[in-house]
């Protein structure tokens, strides 16, 4: 079976966080294996992560890259992704897998 990529020449800076995310490792173990998180573009600059079932109750993260080449990230326990419960700006490439983990609550 052929697996499909989310790269598009529009969706660049969305595929640079799934590239990021893809390459991170927790516990030696690859991040969308260990976490479970399921990935989509959600806009050009913005990924969605749609979580599965985890302590936080967060139900999925959207992650944005600024202008400044760092990240916001906003946590949802609702489905609709324009209610965030839990905010974080200007957070580097190498905070993203540790924070996403320890808000899920799951290391």
């Amino acid at each position: 079976m052929k697996t499909q990529s989310i790269q598009t020449k529009d969706n660049y800076k969305a595929e640079e966080i799934f590239s990021q995310l893809q390459a991170s490792k927790v516990n030696g173990f690859p991040f969308f294996a260990y976490s479970g998180i399921k990935p989509s573009i959600f806009s050009t600059t913005a990924l969605y992560l749609k979580l599965p079932k985890n302590p936080s109750k967060f139900k999925g993260i959207l992650v944005t890259v600024t202008e400044m080449d760092t990240y916001n990230v906003n946590f949802y326990t609702d489905d609709d992704p324009l209610k965030a419960e839990d905010r974080h700006t200007d957070i580097y490439a190498e905070q993203l897998v540790e924070l996403i983990v320890r808000e899920m609550g799951i290391n």
